[in-house]
């Protein structure tokens, strides 16, 4: 079996015995060295099992029988893998990241504060942010009240009569509002801001506020009589400083 045989291709190889049997007879090998087997289609035993492997994987001729086992092997194994996925998509569970340093806007959103929050806020002129004692009488005079401020702030005008709340306008920047009541003796008021809190808790339980830039004034009573009374929130005359408690307390 050292003798070496050409193969159609030109490639020498190994005289290969294929008898069943570990003693060949002599008859058999004769045969065989007149004759060359056909690789294609007979078995092939060599004394060295690497050399043996080899020569099969390099000649084509993996036995029937073989090439279903690895068939198969390659089935399970597609098998097996596609089992593995989908068993770890189902284990798999999402959990929010949070990062340190990372600012989260959905949950921060809740938290700012209410500066931060009603900072743009506002609300149009003549809105009734609050309630109004009843008035008697027919509104035959009128009280205009420009907002010419130079802070571009917004303000809340307050009619007071008796120390009861009897009128209240909201007034935005740059506009002028006109607050009709029946003739008498008047007190009004402005409350300034900016950003306008529909919640914010005011003296009295009352309701809605600013939330920065607050101010607070009065004039100096006036009383009307079938008349027109102008007032400019951006002049400081006839017109001092007073607190939330002057504007929201005494009677409602």
């Amino acid at each position: 079996c050292n003798h070496l045989w050409i193969c159609p291709n030109n490639i020498a190889l190994p005289r290969l015995c294929y008898s069943h049997n570990q003693a060949t007879s002599n008859h058999t090998t004769n045969k065989h060295k007149n004759n060359p087997p056909s690789f294609q289609k007979k078995r092939i035993q060599t004394q060295d099992p690497t050399d043996f492997h080899i020569i099969l994987f390099s000649l084509n001729i993996i036995p029937t029988n073989m090439s279903r086992l690895l068939f198969a092997l390659f089935i399970l194994a597609i098998v097996c893998l596609k089992l593995c996925i989908e068993n770890h998509d189902e284990n798999t569970t999402e959990y929010p990241i949070y990062c340190p340093g990372v600012t989260d806007n959905r949950k921060n959103q809740h938290m700012l504060s209410d500066s931060a929050k009603y900072a743009d806020n506002n609300m149009p002129t003549g809105y009734t942010p609050y309630a109004n004692s009843p008035l008697d009488g027919n509104n035959n005079s009128k009280i205009t009240v420009k907002n010419d401020t130079t802070a571009h702030t917004d303000a809340i005008v307050f009619v007071k009569r008796a120390g009861r709340i009897v009128r209240n306008t909201y007034i935005a920047a740059g506009d002028t509002v006109a607050i009709y009541v029946p003739n008498g003796t008047y007190t009004v008021l402005i409350y300034e801001g900016k950003g306008w809190h529909p919640t914010k808790q005011m003296p009295r339980e009352y309701r809605g506020g600013f939330v920065s830039k607050e101010c607070f004034f009065s004039y100096t009573p006036i009383s009307l009589s079938y008349c027109t009374k102008d007032l400019d929130i951006g002049e400081a005359c006839d017109k001092y400083s007073c607190s939330a408690d002057d504007i929201f307390g005494s009677y409602r």
